[in-house]
């Protein structure tokens, strides 16, 4: 997992739908999929006690593709915002603690 910077390699939107929506958007500022705008929605972790693992699983829409073609097909990019959503939660907890 890559340990993505808030305000380098992502940052969030508020103004998807209006402030007063409450809607949140994550602009990616760098690399492939930079100036994609996309949102998470119902986000889970999947736990697999068999196997001792857990599997994060999450819903997005796409708010601004930024040209980018297929983006909902795009593992790669799946991938991609799982990471950065990972590291956000992440980022949440190490906050949470101190």
């Amino acid at each position: 997992m890559n340990n993505y910077q808030e305000n380098v390699e992502y940052s969030f939107n508020t103004r998807i739908g209006g402030e007063e929506s409450g809607l949140v958007g994550i602009n990616l500022l760098a690399g492939e999929y930079e100036g994609v705008v996309y949102r998470y929605g119902k986000v889970s972790i999947e736990e697999d006690k068999e196997n001792d693992r857990a599997y994060l699983s999450f819903e997005y829409d796409i708010i601004d593709p930024n040209n980018k073609e297929d983006l909902e097909n795009d593992l790669q990019f799946k991938d991609h915002i799982g990471n950065v959503l990972l590291s956000i939660m992440m980022k949440s907890i190490e906050t949470n603690q101190k």
